[in-house]
């Protein structure tokens, strides 16, 4: 999960309907009344991630380091390929361990802690706290003592993920009996499935509706289905850092679509793909019924649009950030439009 921190110069916004209209969902705030998708700086790398390797005996280790599965998780993202062809631009570097357990995104660091003292909501198994900064250029803005120049009108400048320690995970996906017998309900999270989705969230991704996707806000304990990204997460990493072959190797599908003639707002468009049935990528409408689905790899797909039962203003989003939950500051609560889910949120 990802939480905007306020900064000196941030003008912080919740993207509503914005964010939702693309194939995979985009962390962005509001500039001038404008939206704008947050992103890293270009260049290489795109940042350097910290790890403070501590932990606690809620994490088995029988599968390697917790460093190893970090690191692991990020290269899931630098090396993903669609059809066999990378179409993404962004590196990142690992940098010296840290001692820093909890998150401060005013340092302009990225760390991953597994020994955090922060509270976390009902539920959250790992949570991921993004700084940004939305200004016209020219500007600086002050970040770990230092006066920094900012390039985009909407940029991310700290990315940190705490793992929550009320939870028991493991670097193997088939943690020690002995291990498990001592973890809330017998069960922990794969470090390097966490891991993967939350890097995600760093990059500047939001929460996939695609179950089968990485950035889907749900998962279940001891499986690694997620280590792997799906064509959904590909195509968003590469959309915010694209290189030459993007254009060329992917397309766009866009239209309307309305309900006996009027345009039906928050319909949940999903593309599937004709020969294997799997859905490729997902969005939802803007309030006009339209829809653009960008990074669409070749090949023949049936489109299908369901207009999600309850839901008719733009006031009843908040991203995918909670779900449906009633109360979106903190994922708690009766969800307004209740959808059975097994697992936990992250």
């Amino acid at each position: 999960m990802r939480n905007r921190i306020l900064l000196s110069v941030l003008i912080l916004g919740v993207a509503l309907w914005g964010a939702l209209l693309g194939a995979y969902t985009l962390q962005q705030d509001t500039l001038n009344g404008a939206l704008q998708v947050l992103r890293w700086p270009s260049g290489s790398p795109v940042f350097t991630w910290e790890i403070s390797p501590a932990t606690g005996s809620n994490i088995d280790l029988s599968g390697g380091s917790v460093e190893a599965a970090m690191q692991n998780a990020f290269a899931s993202w630098t090396g993903a390929q669609l059809n066999g062809q990378s179409i993404t631009a962004f590196t990142v570097a690992e940098g010296p361990h840290s001692t820093l357990e909890n998150p401060n995104t005013n340092d302009c660091s990225n760390v991953i802690s597994f020994e955090p003292t922060i509270g976390f909501p009902t539920g959250i198994v790992a949570y991921t706290f993004i700084g940004s900064v939305t200004h016209t250029l020219p500007y600086t803005y002050v970040c770990g003592g230092n006066d920094l120049n900012g390039v985009l009108p909407a940029q991310i400048i700290g990315a940190d993920v705490a793992f929550n320690p009320q939870w028991c995970f493991s670097t193997s996906q088939s943690p020690p009996a002995a291990f498990l017998a001592a973890c809330p309900g017998n069960t922990a999270y794969d470090i390097q499935s966490i891991g993967t989705h939350e890097v995600g969230h760093m990059l500047g991704l939001d929460h996939s509706g695609l179950g089968h996707a990485t950035m889907f806000p749900f998962g279940d304990a001891g499986t690694g289905a997620q280590r792997s990204l799906g064509v959904d997460d590909v195509v968003g990493a590469a959309f915010l850092y694209p290189n030459g072959s993007f254009t060329t190797a992917t397309g766009t599908i866009s239209g309307t679509v309305t309900l006996s003639g009027s345009a039906a707002f928050a319909s949940h468009v999903v593309l599937l793909d004709q020969e294997t049935g799997k859905a490729i990528t997902d969005g939802l409408t803007a309030p006009n019924g339209t829809y653009t689905l960008n990074g669409v790899p070749p090949g023949t797909y049936t489109l299908v649009a369901l207009p999600l039962s309850g839901i008719y203003t733009i006031e009843n989003f908040s991203l995918w950030t909670c779900g449906y939950a009633s109360n979106q500051s903190n994922c708690t609560g009766v969800p307004s439009n209740p959808v059975n889910y097994s697992g936990a949120f992250f």
